[in-house]
């Protein structure tokens, strides 16, 4: 079982920003919070899992209400800025 490793780490010696993303997604699916390496990953983990709970819920609700798009639209941007920010930043 060979790990996939990261091409910025072993071309720079350096971890980049989303060093360990993988691994923390399958701790936090499996409830297991010690062996967490990057502290980003809650934040766009917390984003996806969001997502996928409020695009679930919106299949009961009217999903063609133009005001139903506009919110989720809105909440998109909002939450993508919120938990993308620092990667963004390390990025620049």
């Amino acid at each position: 079982d060979k790990a996939i490793s990261c091409v910025v780490l072993e071309k720079t010696g350096k971890p980049c920003m989303s060093c360990g993303f993988s691994r923390d997604f399958h701790s936090y699916l499996h409830l297991n919070s010690v062996d967490i390496v990057n502290p980003l990953s809650l934040k766009v983990f917390s984003f996806f899992l969001i997502q996928l709970i409020l695009r679930s819920l919106l299949i009961f609700i009217d999903p063609k209400s133009r005001q139903i798009m506009a919110a989720d639209i809105l909440f998109t941007v909002i939450g993508f800025g919120i938990c993308f920010f620092d990667l963004i930043l390390g990025l620049a």
